[in-house]
């Protein structure tokens, strides 16, 4: 029954398409204060249509920077690129995968990390589409989605550019969307990253494998950090995918109707969850990546 609903979902919500390059800035151009290197901004002696040489700063893609710009090290902002699976079973077949890494491709999981490097603190969350996207400069583009408030101040401690959160995160949801309509929202209780390691430019966390110009983007990611938490039953009960299956995540991870059945009656029973006052659920491991975005 699980393999029928997972085949259902691929053909009705599986898509890919890659971010190559986008142009940002930091207010200024660059670290001369005029926009570029030659002293005036750009080639028309102006520094930009606006005045103030931002639009020069471009970032130029290759085959091992998928990143888009980062106009500060100091606050580096990312998106998950990449998020594979490896607990708990009902979530680790390629079918599923599949849907994670098409979702994430085509920013309809859009999962978004601020880290400050001078405070010790990430922010995280859910993300949204910047309205009018309508070139691949605005891809390297997106916003906190207001209807999944972001987790805020959340204390890291740093080795050199790799970092761990200190504690873990009590509850964060993070939606997946198909062409604009949820799908449904994945609902994380105590979240915990570990060994997230950036590269010198925290720009990236993992890298690309894919040569430039392709469509793979999260199937050949090399992942650099781990990502623990849980899926509580009640969170996954109400978690509801949406057309065409209509059924709840807890469905899904129970093996059969947890509607109708008791948690220790499941195919795959949950377990009790540290520190969750009684509550049970599965447990969620995998592996991610990151790329940078500019962070509306």
């Amino acid at each position: 029954m699980v393999r029928k609903l997972w085949i259902l979902v691929l053909v009705a919500f599986m898509g890919t398409w890659a971010v190559t390059a986008c142009d940002s800035g930091d207010g200024d151009g660059d670290s001369d204060g005029d926009g570029d290197g030659d002293g005036d901004g750009d080639g028309d002696g102006d520094g930009d249509g606006d005045g103030d040489g931002d639009s020069d700063y471009v970032c130029t893609d290759d085959s091992d920077n998928w990143a888009c710009c980062q106009p500060s090290m100091e606050v580096s902002q990312l998106r998950v690129t990449s998020l594979a699976i490896t607990a708990p079973a009902a979530l680790t077949i390629s079918l599923l995968q599949n849907i994670v890494d098409g979702a994430m491709d085509s920013f309809d999981f859009l999962w978004l990390v601020e880290v400050d490097t001078t405070a010790n603190t990430m922010t995280t969350g859910a993300g949204e589409h910047v309205d009018g996207w309508t070139s691949l400069d605005e891809f390297c583009t997106a916003s906190w989605n207001t209807e999944y408030a972001p987790i805020a101040d959340v204390p890291i401690t740093f080795t050199g550019d790799t970092f761990s959160t200190n504690n873990p995160i009590a509850s964060l949801a993070v939606p997946i969307y198909s062409s604009g309509a949820l799908l449904f929202p994945l609902p994380i209780s105590q979240l915990e990253l570990t060994d997230v390691a950036m590269n010198a430019e925290h720009t990236l966390v993992g890298t690309n494998g894919a040569s430039a110009g392709s469509d793979a983007f999260a199937a050949t990611w090399e992942e650099a950090g781990t990502l623990t938490g849980w899926l509580a039953w009640d969170d996954a009960k109400e978690a509801l995918i949406t057309e065409p299956l209509n059924t709840p995540l807890c469905t899904l991870l129970c093996g059969t109707d947890c509607e109708t059945t008791a948690p220790v009656d499941c195919n795959d029973p949950p377990s009790d969850i540290p520190n969750g006052d009684g509550a049970v659920g599965w447990q969620l491991t995998a592996t991610i990546g990151a790329g940078a975005i500019t962070i509306q």
